[in-house]
C-alpha cells in the first residue's frame, strides 16, 4: 500500500540559511584552534573566540526558530496561518487572490476553511 506524503509548505527559516550559519560557526571554531596553536597575538585570538561565540549563539537561535516555525515541529506559521484566516473580513464567497504565497500553505488553508470559493496563490519562484 502507498504511503501518503505530507506536504512540504518550508519554513520561514529555511534550511541552507542553518546550513550557512553552522558551516560559518565551524569556520571559525577552525581559525581560532588555528590561531591559539600557531600562537597568533591574542587579541587576534579574543576576537575569534568572541565571534564564535556569537556564530554559535545565532546559529542555535535560528535552529530554535526553525523548529518553532515548522508545521511538524512548534507549528508556528500554522497558527499565524489560522490567525489570518480567523480574522479575514470574507464570507467565503466568490474568488481569494493571494500573491507570494510561497508554496501556498496560507491559500490552501483559506481553500478549506472556503470550499465554496475560488483561491488562487501566485509566487515568483525565478526562472530555471
Amino acid at each position: 500500500m502507498k504511503e501518503k506524503m505530507k506536504p512540504n509548505y518550508g519554513n520561514w527559516v529555511p534550511t541552507k540559511l542553518l546550513a550557512l550559519l553552522y558551516v560559518t560557526t565551524l569556520s571559525i571554531a577552525i581559525l581560532l584552534l588555528f590561531s591559539v596553536i600557531c600562537g597568533w597575538i591574542i587579541p587576534v585570538s579574543v576576537f575569534l573566540a568572541v565571534l564564535l561565540g556569537v556564530s554559535l549563539f545565532f546559529s542555535l537561535y535560528m535552529t530554535a526558530f526553525h523548529h518553532a516555525f515548522s508545521f511538524s515541529g512548534g507549528g508556528m506559521m500554522g497558527k499565524v496561518h489560522e490567525f489570518i484566516v480567523s480574522r479575514l473580513p470574507w464570507d467565503g464567497r466568490g474568488h481569494l487572490l493571494d500573491v507570494g504565497c510561497g508554496a501556498g500553505a496560507l491559500t490552501i488553508r483559506c481553500a478549506r476553511r472556503y470550499p465554496q470559493s475560488h483561491c488562487t496563490g501566485i509566487d515568483y519562484w525565478g526562472i530555471k
